[in-house]
């Protein structure tokens, strides 16, 4: 994802920046917020490539929306979540006791976030891609078959159960680096 493409989804309705104080990004990450009458939005991004490192989403109203949505790009996002744990800082905390819903999918991202900002509905399920082997997919499809589900509900239902233990690998982790 680049710059300009979350400056054409949020109307360029930029409304300030600076320099991002973290190092995980590099000499030249910047970051960008962006405001509208429903929700606020920040990017932080390389000021030389356009490259983008995350992108988050706000409502302003949290009762009409269901969370507060992230996209950290996966080529760096190792770098971020180790230096939130040097820094002993909860990457997965927005503010307070919300956590962020990351995005795996860059375009779900943009989805949301340009219907959150402008106050229109989205689907609030989560993308995530999938990319197999035609022989891995043949398994998957026999598997769904024998136990009686479709091959979406089958796979969905194998990526749910998936990123439970992930996130709770995740979170023993970091659970280490605070100690």
């Amino acid at each position: 994802m680049n710059l300009g493409t979350i400056n054409n989804a949020l109307d360029h309705r930029i409304v300030g920046g600076n320099e991002f104080g973290w190092k995980c990004y590099g000499p030249n990450a910047r970051y960008m917020d962006y405001s509208s009458q429903y929700a606020d939005a920040s990017v932080i991004f390389d000021s030389e490539t356009q490259h983008v490192y995350e992108a988050c989403i706000e409502p302003k109203n949290a009762e009409t929306h269901d969370g507060v949505y992230r996209w950290l790009n996966p080529e760096n996002k190792d770098r971020m979540i180790n230096e939130a744990a040097r820094r002993k800082s909860n990457y997965r905390q927005a503010w307070d006791d919300v956590e962020w819903c990351d995005l795996d999918v860059a375009e779900d991202w943009l989805e949301k976030a340009t219907a959150i900002f402008n106050n229109q509905p989205y689907n609030t399920d989560v993308l995530v891609t999938v990319e197999m082997e035609d022989h891995e997919w043949l398994k998957i499809a026999f598997a769904a078959h024998e136990k009686n589900m479709t091959l979406n509900a089958f796979v969905n239902q194998a990526l749910q159960h998936s990123l439970a233990i992930e996130e709770l690998r995740q979170r023993e982790t970091t659970d280490l680096a605070y100690e």
